[in-house]
C-alpha cells in the first residue's frame, strides 16, 4: 500500500508581509499530480493545515480546493489538527466529508476508532491522532497519568482494539523525540524544543508507520517514524532548503519504505550577498521573481537601497548589512571619536554622494556649525 505523506501546510501563511497563497496553490497543484502519477492509495495530512486557528477566507477555499480534488480522483484522505489549526473549525462538516472518504479527526475525543483499507497483503489501520496537550488526555482518561505529554500520548492510545492481522499506521502532530534526541529544527517552526512538549517514541511502539507533523525538516524519528517536513519553505532561515513529501510504501512485512519526492517552488527563497550594484548587475531574468533575502557588503549603508533592489528583485523580503563583530564596532567608535567635525562631514557627505563636499555644502555646513556655536 502506498500512502503521500504531507504534513504543515500553514494554509494561510504570510512571510515578511508577502501573501504566500498563490506559491501554496502550485505547491499543493504538484503534491496531487505526484498522487496521481504515482497512484497512492490514500493522503496523509499530518496537522498544520492552516496557518492560524481562524484561518482566511482564502486558506479555507484553498484548502476546500484540495480537499475536492483528492475526493473527485478517488483518493481517501486521512487528517488530524495539528497546534495552528482551530479544531473545531476543522471538524466541521466531517461526517459529510467521510462520505467522500475524507477524514478529519479535529478535536480530541478519546480513544480514536481505526479506519480501515484493504491491498492484496490484508488490512491496514489507519490511526488519527489529533495534536493533544496533557489536560486534554486527562479529561477522557481521569485515572490515567497524565502528567506529561508522554504520558498523555501514552494514555490516549492504551485502549485502541486495533486487528492483530492488520498492518498499522498513525497520523499524529506531537514535537516527538527518540531516546532523549529532539529533531532538527528547520527554521520556521513556532515550538519551544527541549521543553516539556517532547513525547517519547516508544509510545508508538506497534505502529508499522508513523506519520509525524511540527517539525518542518524532513526526517524519521525513531523506528518507523517519520517528519514529512513542510512542503515550501516558510523562513528565510530555509532559503535553499529542498521541500516536499514523502511516498510511503507499506508491504507485507517489515518496515514502510520511505522516498522523498521534492517540490519546485513557485517563489525560491534565495539568499543574495554582496555589494549592491553587484547584486543588481547579477540578476538573472529567471530569477528575478524569487523571494530574496539580500545582505549587503558595502563598505557603508546605501542610500534608498531597498528601492534600488526592487527595481530590479521585485520580491526583496529582507535586507541588511554584516553584524559587526564587538571588536569591530569598537574600533569604528574609536574611529569616530578621533575625528572632527571637519573630517566628520566630509565622511559622510562622500559616502552618501558618491564625491566629496562642494564649495556650496561646505559653506553651508559652515553656516549651520557656527549657529550651533562649533567651528568647521
Amino acid at each position: 500500500m502506498k500512502f503521500l505523506h504531507l504534513a504543515d501546510l500553514h494554509l494561510g501563511k504570510r512571510l515578511n508581509d508577502f501573501d504566500l497563497l498563490a506559491d501554496q496553490r502550485h505547491m499543493l497543484t504538484q503534491a496531487l499530480k505526484l498522487a496521481a502519477d504515482e497512484a497512492v492509495d490514500a493522503v496523509l495530512l499530518a496537522g498544520d493545515l492552516y496557518d492560524k486557528a481562524i484561518p482566511s477566507g482564502g486558506a479555507v477555499a484553498l484548502l476546500d480546493w484540495f480537499l475536492t480534488s483528492m475526493a473527485e480522483a478517488g483518493l481517501p484522505v486521512f487528517a488530524v489538527s495539528g497546534n495552528h489549526d482551530g479544531a473545531d473549525r476543522l471538524d466541521y462538516g466531517r461526517d459529510l466529508f467521510a462520505k467522500c472518504r475524507v477524514h478529519i479527526a479535529g478535536r480530541f475525543s478519546g480513544t480514536p476508532v481505526p479506519l480501515r483499507l484493504q491491498d492484496e497483503y490484508g488490512p491496514v489501520e489507519l490511526w488519527l491522532l489529533p495534536f493533544v496537550k496533557p489536560a486534554t488526555v486527562a479529561h477522557f482518561f481521569p485515572d490515567a497519568d497524565c502528567s506529561d505529554y508522554t504520558r498523555a500520548v501514552a494514555a490516549s492510545l492504551s485502549d485502541r482494539k486495533s486487528d492483530p492481522a492488520a498492518r498499522q499506521v498513525l497520523v499524529a502532530h506531537q514535537f516527538v523525540t527518540a531516546a532523549g534526541s529532539a529533531p532538527q529544527k528547520a527554521g520556521s517552526e513556532s515550538i519551544n524544543v527541549g521543553g516539556l512538549d517532547n513525547v517519547d517514541a516508544a509510545c508508538f511502539a506497534g505502529f508499522d508507520y508513523v506519520a509525524l507533523g511540527h517539525i518542518h525538516k524532513r526526517q524519521p524519528v525513531g523506528q518507523n517514524a517519520w517528519y514529512a517536513g513542510s512542503p515550501m519553505a516558510y523562513s528565510l532561515d530555509e532559503a535553499g532548503q529542498e521541500k516536499g513529501a514523502l511516498l510511503v510504501t507499506l508491504g507485507e512485512h517489515g518496515p514502510a519504505q520511505v522516498r522523498f519526492v521534492p517540490f519546485a517552488p513557485l517563489h525560491p527563497i534565495r539568499h543574495i550577498t554582496g555589494p549592491l550594484e553587484k547584486l543588481i548587475d547579477a540578476a538573472e531574468p529567471a530569477q528575478r521573481e524569487d523571494y530574496i533575502y539580500a545582505t549587503l557588503t558595502d563598505k557603508t549603508p546605501v542610500l534608498d537601497a531597498m528601492d534600488h533592489l526592487r527595481a530590479v528583485y521585485p520580491n526583496v523580503m529582507k535586507l541588511d548589512y554584516p553584524q559587526q563583530t564587538t571588536g569591530e564596532a569598537r574600533t569604528a567608535a574609536a574611529d569616530v571619536e578621533k575625528k572632527d567635525l571637519r573630517e566628520l562631514f566630509f565622511d559622510f557627505y562622500t559616502q552618501v554622494n558618491g564625491e566629496p563636499p562642494s564649495e556650496e555644502a561646505w559653506q553651508a555646513v559652515a553656516e549651520l556649525a557656527k549657529e550651533g556655536g562649533m567651528e568647521l
